[in-house]
């Protein structure tokens, strides 16, 4: 009966006999919490994090046992990169930050290099290609490639040559990828692709036009696989 009185900041969910704990001039609710005997029973009360929050700043806590565990990994944390990054433990973000910018350079260069093979291959697969119909099939097996290579070779194809057809076969880790791509102005039927060459080589995967993907299934049939791009690249009937 004496609530309304209060002015709690939350309405209680329960009733009966209930505890109000008040902080003087800032809070006042109806306590739910385990209470203690007396503070030292809480052991350690740390604060983990902050973050803002729609103009407010929250905060993380972790208190007792929990507390003493986090306290431990992070310790345990900071003493494994100390001795891995042969640095003091209060300059261990400075060298994960060094770090970072360096993997970032590299992976930069990677790329770099990436394009230029992509580049060189996809001037080999233009050198070889051979005349089918209106149009040229040009093949190139690569082995242990990076996954993305193939796809880059397919993409400078389509943007340098617009009488190409580009089929790309990768061997890596076990597993044999296809890329085949044609620029729209080649007139290369898809949908025939899909229709009369892929399930010869039990292909999986897909994509789009100009460029489709996947996983060879049955790779003694490539010879076959590609007999059959030729032969619906020379069926082409429209050649811009």
């Amino acid at each position: 009966s004496e609530l309304p009185a209060l002015a709690l900041r939350r309405e209680p969910a329960v009733g009966g006999t209930l505890r109000i704990v008040e902080i003087e001039a800032f809070d006042r609710v109806a306590c739910g919490g385990v209470h203690t005997g007396r503070t030292g029973e809480v052991g350690l009360v740390h604060c983990i994090r902050q973050e803002r929050i729609r103009g407010r700043v929250r905060l993380y806590w972790k208190i007792g046992d929990r507390a003493y565990a986090d306290y431990r990994l992070k310790s345990e944390i900071a003493a494994e990169l100390t001795d891995r990054l042969s640095v003091p433990a209060g300059d261990i973000t400075g060298a994960v930050a060094d770090l970072e910018q360096r993997v970032k350079r590299a992976e930069y260069t990677a790329e770099q290099q990436r394009e230029r093979l992509a580049a060189a291959y996809a001037e080999r697969v233009n050198e070889r290609a051979r005349q089918c119909g209106p149009v040229r099939v040009g093949v190139i097996y690569l082995s242990e490639a990076a996954k993305r290579i193939p796809r880059v070779v397919a993409e400078r194809c389509v943007e340098a040559y617009s009488d190409l057809v580009c089929c790309v076969i990768n061997r890596s880790d076990g597993t044999i990828q296809w890329v085949v791509a044609a620029p729209p102005e080649s007139g290369f039927s898809f949908e025939r692709l899909k229709q009369e060459a892929l399930p010869l080589v039990h292909a999986k995967g897909g994509g789009k036009p100009p460029i489709l993907q996947g996983a060879v299934g049955k790779p003694e049939a490539l010879g076959e696989f590609e007999a059959a791009l030729c032969k619906i690249a020379a069926e082409v009937t429209v050649h811009l």
